[in-house]
């Protein structure tokens, strides 16, 4: 996906741990930022196979569809123990229990959306714009997500008291 619908996601996620009182508000952007900055190690990946990053490395590593520049972060391995590893460190530390809110709302909806994004888009037309020749792919189901993010984002943001 995106980084647009990745920070909505994780916006929206650390917004709700915000409401339960789980994170304060600056966590929750937090966890909104890192939720983009996952995507770092295509990025990695890219200057480590071509020792560069240009247009094409934005091309291939972030909006393309390069699945070979996908790090251990972004397959089901890596899912499950930084997972375990956060719900571990909630359980045993609980007065740290707030990094592991945010390792959460960042990295699974990450991860998840990744992964439905490469299943919907085989064999799916997408928009796409070339903004000074960086490539961004617009699919119509990407911005149905992140409509249901915007709209999740303002219910939340209606509801609370400051």
């Amino acid at each position: 996906m995106l980084p647009p619908t990745h920070f909505l996601a994780g916006l929206f996620f650390g917004l709700l741990g915000f409401k339960f009182g789980w994170i304060n508000l600056w966590q929750a952007f937090l966890a909104a930022i890192l939720a983009v900055a996952l995507d770092i190690d295509h990025v990695y990946t890219y200057i480590k196979k071509k020792g560069k990053f240009d247009k094409d490395g934005w091309n291939k590593s972030i909006a393309g569809h390069d699945w070979s520049l996908w790090t251990f972060l972004h397959h089901w391995p890596a899912f499950f123990v930084i997972n375990l590893l956060s719900l571990a460190l909630a359980i045993l530390l609980p007065s740290y229990a707030y990094i592991s809110y945010i390792i959460a709302a960042a990295y699974t909806p990450h991860i998840l959306l990744d992964r439905i994004y490469k299943r919907m888009i085989k064999n799916r037309k997408g928009k796409i714009i070339k903004p000074f020749g960086f490539v961004f792919h617009f699919y119509a189901f990407e911005l149905w997500f992140d409509l249901v993010f915007l709209i999740g984002i303002i219910l939340i943001l209606s509801t609370l008291t400051f």
